[in-house]
């Protein structure tokens, strides 16, 4: 529709999102009312002074444990039904909110369904963000035509951190954005033949932050001189650990001065800057 005011570009109503979010809501009630039609009476009983969502969930699981045979399936289909018959968590997508962080996406990824409203043209009509948004988030200070390579950010962001979508659930652990630093470099095994640099990678000063990573020869484009840091290869746990929490300050400091302020802030240990 037309901006109230003139101006360029359309704008979607709050009518047609009420609709939308109206119809997405009726269906999760439907889920939930055809749920208990499919649970026996003898195992569910609807008390009022209770959720009937968390009933239903509930009954769904005394129901499907009962075979240690299908105890798998039993478990896929409790998460659907979770799924079908939670409200939606809703999120809109624009320029004008708050960043979405790595906080947020482990948090966004225990809830049970959640619903993206992707903005269009000039964006969308301001009450209808007020009446039906739960949150709000952008992914930069950048502008997209729409909010659906924004929603992909985030689902992908928010999906990773479910237990059982990662192959390795270790690969959750030491990530950019946690303590407030990125992530320290990582380097492929060795290739047979590869020469190891001892001293590589291990010349630090800390003084006033000033980290300084030396390399014989950064520039070198074919990677000859360019040698993996040879403390990861030596099985030292505690010395890689040191080294790779150095790595991630001085990496930090370089790209992302503003992480790097609130690393001192929240550290305990961080050396005092002179001066």
């Amino acid at each position: 529709m037309p901006q109230i005011g003139g101006g360029a570009g359309q704008v979607i109503s709050y009518e047609v999102l009420s609709r939308a979010i109206s119809s997405l809501q009726k269906t999760t009630n439907q889920d939930a009312r055809q749920n208990q039609a499919q649970i026996p009476q003898q195992d569910f009983a609807l008390d009022s002074t209770q959720d009937f969502t968390q009933d239903c969930i509930q009954a769904t699981d005394k129901n499907t444990s009962k075979s240690k045979n299908t105890s798998k399936n039993a478990s896929k289909n409790t998460d659907i039904n979770i799924c079908k018959t939670a409200r939606p968590h809703i999120i809109f997508l624009t320029p004008c909110a708050k960043p979405f962080t790595q906080n947020d996406a482990k948090r966004l990824a225990k809830k049970p369904h959640i619903a993206f409203v992707c903005g269009r043209y000039e964006g969308v009509d301001e009450r209808a963000i007020e009446a039906f948004a739960d949150e709000v988030f952008c992914i930069g200070d950048f502008i997209l035509t729409g909010g659906e390579l924004a929603a992909l950010c985030l689902c992908d962001s928010i999906a990773r951190n479910i237990s059982g979508v990662l192959g390795n659930s270790e690969s959750l652990q030491g990530e950019s954005f946690e303590n407030y630093l990125l992530e320290a470099p990582v380097f492929a095994r060795h290739i047979k033949g590869e020469k190891i640099l001892d001293s590589f990678f291990t010349d630090f000063s800390t003084a006033d932050f000033g980290f300084s990573c030396q390399a014989s020869a950064k520039n070198d484009k074919n990677f000859v001189n360019f040698i993996a840091p040879s403390v990861y290869s030596k099985g030292n746990h505690s010395k890689i650990s040191i080294l790779k929490n150095d790595l991630a300050v001085c990496k930090t400091r370089y790209f992302r001065p503003n992480l790097f302020e609130k690393w001192k802030i929240h550290n305990p240990n961080n050396p005092k800057k002179k001066g």
